[in-house]
Protein backbone atom coordinates (compact mmCIF):
# COMPACT_ATOMS: atom_id res chain seq x y z
CA UNK A 1 0.00 0.00 0.00
CA UNK A 2 1.22 3.13 -0.97
CA UNK A 3 2.27 5.53 2.17
CA UNK A 4 1.77 9.20 1.96
CA UNK A 5 2.71 12.33 4.08
CA UNK A 6 0.92 15.60 4.83
CA UNK A 7 2.29 18.65 2.92
CA UNK A 8 0.31 20.95 5.04
CA UNK A 9 -3.47 22.39 5.29
CA UNK A 10 -5.96 24.87 3.17
CA UNK A 11 -8.65 26.26 5.07
CA UNK A 12 -12.09 25.18 2.81
CA UNK A 13 -12.96 29.29 2.60
CA UNK A 14 -9.45 30.01 0.84
CA UNK A 15 -9.36 27.00 -1.14
CA UNK A 16 -11.99 29.25 -3.54
CA UNK A 17 -12.23 26.39 -5.88
CA UNK A 18 -15.29 26.45 -7.92
CA UNK A 19 -16.10 22.57 -7.90
CA UNK A 20 -16.02 22.09 -3.66
CA UNK A 21 -19.49 22.23 -3.51
CA UNK A 22 -20.50 19.67 -6.01
CA UNK A 23 -17.24 17.47 -4.43
CA UNK A 24 -18.58 18.15 -0.68
CA UNK A 25 -21.79 17.01 -1.66
CA UNK A 26 -20.80 13.94 -3.65
CA UNK A 27 -18.51 13.15 -0.90
CA UNK A 28 -21.76 13.36 1.33
CA UNK A 29 -23.62 10.76 -0.57
CA UNK A 30 -20.51 8.76 -0.57
CA UNK A 31 -20.34 8.71 2.87
CA UNK A 32 -24.03 8.02 3.74
CA UNK A 33 -23.80 5.17 0.57
CA UNK A 34 -20.94 3.41 2.49
CA UNK A 35 -22.18 2.85 5.84
CA UNK A 36 -25.99 1.87 4.39
CA UNK A 37 -23.88 -0.98 2.53
CA UNK A 38 -21.88 -1.65 5.48
CA UNK A 39 -24.84 -2.36 7.45
CA UNK A 40 -26.73 -4.19 4.99
CA UNK A 41 -23.45 -6.69 4.21
CA UNK A 42 -23.52 -6.93 7.92
CA UNK A 43 -27.34 -8.24 8.14
CA UNK A 44 -26.22 -10.85 4.77
CA UNK A 45 -23.38 -12.01 7.03
CA UNK A 46 -25.22 -12.92 10.72
CA UNK A 47 -27.66 -14.84 7.77
CA UNK A 48 -25.21 -16.26 6.66
CA UNK A 49 -23.47 -17.43 9.92
CA UNK A 50 -26.89 -18.83 10.39
CA UNK A 51 -27.05 -21.21 7.00
CA UNK A 52 -23.79 -22.86 7.97
CA UNK A 53 -24.62 -22.77 11.88
CA UNK A 54 -20.82 -23.15 12.92
CA UNK A 55 -20.18 -25.67 9.91
CA UNK A 56 -16.48 -24.17 8.94
CA UNK A 57 -15.71 -23.45 12.98
CA UNK A 58 -17.15 -22.76 15.91
CA UNK A 59 -16.49 -18.66 15.76
CA UNK A 60 -16.25 -18.55 12.22
CA UNK A 61 -16.22 -15.00 10.42
CA UNK A 62 -17.59 -15.17 7.27
CA UNK A 63 -17.37 -12.94 4.53
CA UNK A 64 -19.04 -12.42 1.19
CA UNK A 65 -17.88 -11.10 -2.23
CA UNK A 66 -20.58 -10.83 -5.46
CA UNK A 67 -19.03 -11.99 -8.69
CA UNK A 68 -21.52 -11.43 -11.70
CA UNK A 69 -24.22 -14.10 -10.54
CA UNK A 70 -22.24 -15.66 -8.04
CA UNK A 71 -21.99 -14.72 -4.47
CA UNK A 72 -18.12 -16.48 -2.70
CA UNK A 73 -18.68 -17.11 0.74
CA UNK A 74 -15.44 -16.65 2.65
CA UNK A 75 -14.77 -17.65 6.09
CA UNK A 76 -11.73 -15.93 7.31
CA UNK A 77 -8.85 -17.93 8.45
CA UNK A 78 -5.52 -17.51 10.36
CA UNK A 79 -2.56 -18.09 7.96
CA UNK A 80 -1.28 -21.32 8.86
CA UNK A 81 1.48 -21.83 6.03
CA UNK A 82 -0.54 -23.57 3.40
CA UNK A 83 -1.17 -21.98 0.38
CA UNK A 84 -2.62 -24.64 -1.26
CA UNK A 85 -5.72 -24.13 -3.34
CA UNK A 86 -8.95 -25.80 -2.70
CA UNK A 87 -11.77 -25.82 -5.44
CA UNK A 88 -14.76 -23.62 -3.91
CA UNK A 89 -18.23 -26.11 -2.79
CA UNK A 90 -21.29 -25.29 -4.38
CA UNK A 91 -23.08 -23.98 -1.87
CA UNK A 92 -26.64 -23.03 -4.15
CA UNK A 93 -28.31 -25.90 -1.94
CA UNK A 94 -28.73 -24.32 0.94
CA UNK A 95 -30.91 -22.04 -0.13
Amino acid sequence: MAKSETLGTVSVSKLNAKDWKAYQEASTAFAKAKATSATAKEVIRKFLKSKFNGEFGANEELDFIVIGDKINILKTIKADGDSSKKRAKDLSDRF
